[in-house]
């Protein structure tokens, strides 16, 4: 038997509906879109969403976990698999726009992380893109981070995949 903590803890799951061609730089922008309030867009996601135009994506289960402990992205990414962990801008747009302006909901906002891996333009690279909601001026923050991520995500972040 393993001392090792399990990586991750699910929380919940909820099903988001399918999502027409979608305009990645059109959402992910300063100001508020379809409710969602967003005070930062950090220089990676911008590159990362630039001229992005996503083709329909089905109806998804999204699955919501908790870190238990640190990890690297690798090791997050190999706890799903990589056909599970990859969703859309557009799935991650969904799941902002249902909490969008910080509060209760399935979003950590409390100055914790949520991590989504996106899929690169060239669609074979999963890259980690993550919200967190910015209580003292009241918006979320979004970024992506390099890649490889040299840092450890830290317990008690959220990470966000797909079930199937």
């Amino acid at each position: 038997m393993s001392d090792k903590l399990a990586l991750l803890a699910p929380i919940c799951s909820i099903t988001i509906p399918a999502i027409p061609p979608f305009i990645a730089a059109d959402h992910y922008k300063l100001g508020t879109q379809d409710g969602v309030v967003i005070g930062f867009v950090g220089i990676r996601l911008i590159q990362l969403v630039s001229g992005l135009v996503e083709a329909e994506a089905p109806e998804a289960t999204l699955c919501f976990q908790m870190l238990q402990r640190p990890a690297k992205d690798p090791e997050i990414i190999a706890e799903f698999g990589e056909d599970k962990a990859g969703i859309t801008f557009g799935q991650m747009w969904e799941v902002l726009k249902a909490q969008g302006e910080g509060g209760e909901g399935n979003l950590l906002a409390n100055g914790y992380t949520n991590i989504f891996y996106c899929h690169s333009q060239q669609g074979s690279l999963l890259l980690p893109v993550y919200c967190f909601w910015f209580s003292v001026s009241h918006y979320w923050r979004v970024d992506a981070c390099p890649t490889p991520n040299p840092d450890d995500w830290y317990a008690s972040e959220q990470v966000i995949s797909r079930t199937a």
